[in-house]
């Protein structure tokens, strides 16, 4: 699967991505932006929730759903989400989820249990779009295209198999994408200091490279300034998108942790959130958002950091494969939104609504966004 979601193999991988985000720019510049005489209050966590959706959809359908166009949940799919959230904490994390899923999908009498793709709405509605998708490829018409459902069926993934990876990669990686963004934006713009070092950056270097306004920048330049990707580093950590036990099965011989003998067959899991603010890993201040950790710290230092880290994308055979969309995701976000604007929370005394799951369910998350005055002279 990692073909798809690694985006190597895909034609038109970074446009694709670029396109995405140009029309949820526009969208915001017509419908969200404040101004003399104007001032708009908008909820940016469901914002952005539109647009990672938009993303996948493009990515794995060829096309958007409108959820940016509409800036409204379509075919009921967010709605389903929020409902199956409870359950989702159950089960642990999206990828055990993804993992029912199939195992369901392959048992004739179980799975009944899954939504249908004949449904309206919801899921199965979702699911539908993902098989229609695929018919179209066996019309003899049809341009063939190097995207990830035919990433997947190039390596020789079953059809089916690939129907429903193509709909657990439409909320497993927009919902945790969303989280680290909205986290991330969040310990940002309430942060004065790291607001105005980062800005400043992002703004200094957009001036000195000239990216027109109607452009997105490109991931090399993005993924070269320091601040911003310590900006990112530092806002999985202290807000990691997924906050499940993320269990490992000891071998039948046991194992060894820490000096400890674990017997056969005993289930352990880990906090991500304790894990991510160890006292040893990141002191002093393992409770403070301070990028600048990541920058001034002597290699010994990082290297231990980045080691606990790492576990923020799992590990081994759960290790996300949407890595490398993730961070092109984040870093272009961001240097889109500050070049462009400046955000401000409107309700800095409660930023948002956020309900853990497992992973997270979030809204009300209020801003005012405004022109910047590099954005007005452009």
């Amino acid at each position: 699967m990692a073909s798809g979601y690694e985006g190597k193999d895909i034609d038109h991988f970074e446009e694709t991505v670029d396109e995405n985000l140009q029309e949820w720019i526009q969208w915001i510049q017509k419908s969200a932006l404040s101004g003399p005489g104007r001032s708009e209050i908008f909820d940016i966590a469901r914002s952005i929730q539109w647009l990672d959706f938009d993303l996948i959809c493009r990515l794995c359908f060829g096309h958007c759903l409108n959820f940016i166009k509409s800036h409204s949940d379509q075919h009921d799919f967010q709605k389903v989400l929020e409902e199956r959230l409870p359950i989702v904490e159950q089960f642990g994390v999206f990828m055990e989820v993804g993992s029912m899923i199939k195992f369901i999908s392959r048992v004739p009498l179980l799975r009944k249990l899954l939504p249908s793709a004949e449904d309206k709405t919801g899921i199965g509605k979702i699911r539908g779009m993902a098989r229609a998708a695929l018919d179209a490829r066996t019309n003899p018409d049809f341009t063939p295209r190097n995207d990830i459902p035919g990433a997947w069926l190039n390596k020789g993934v079953p059809r089916g198999q690939v129907e429903t990876e193509m709909v657990i990669a439409l909320f497993a990686g927009s919902d945790t994408t969303a989280t680290s963004l909205r986290a991330t934006l969040l310990y940002v713009i309430s942060n004065p200091l790291v607001y105005a070092r980062l800005t400043q950056e992002i703004r200094s270097v957009l001036k000195v490279n000239a990216i027109p306004a109607e452009e997105v920048v490109p991931n090399t330049l993005a993924k070269s300034l320091p601040y911003l990707q310590a900006c990112i580093k530092e806002g999985l950590r202290i807000f990691p998108p997924v906050t499940a036990m993320r269990e490992r099965l000891t071998p039948p011989e046991g194992d060894c942790l820490l000096g400890h003998k674990i017997p056969g067959g005993v289930r352990i899991g880990v906090s991500m959130r304790s894990l991510l603010r160890d006292k040893v890993a990141f002191a002093p201040d393992p409770e403070v958002f301070r990028p600048e950790r990541w920058l001034e710290c002597e290699a010994q230092v990082m290297q231990r950091m980045e080691r606990v880290h790492e576990l923020v994308f799992n590990w081994g055979f759960t290790r996300c494969l949407g890595i490398n969309l993730a961070s092109m995701m984040s870093s272009k976000f961001f240097v889109e939104c500050f070049r462009r604007w400046d955000i401000t929370l409107v309700t800095p005394e409660t930023p948002w609504e956020s309900r853990c799951h497992g992973v997270f369910y979030q809204k009300h998350f209020w801003v005012r966004i405004s022109p910047t005055q590099l954005a007005l002279s452009e």
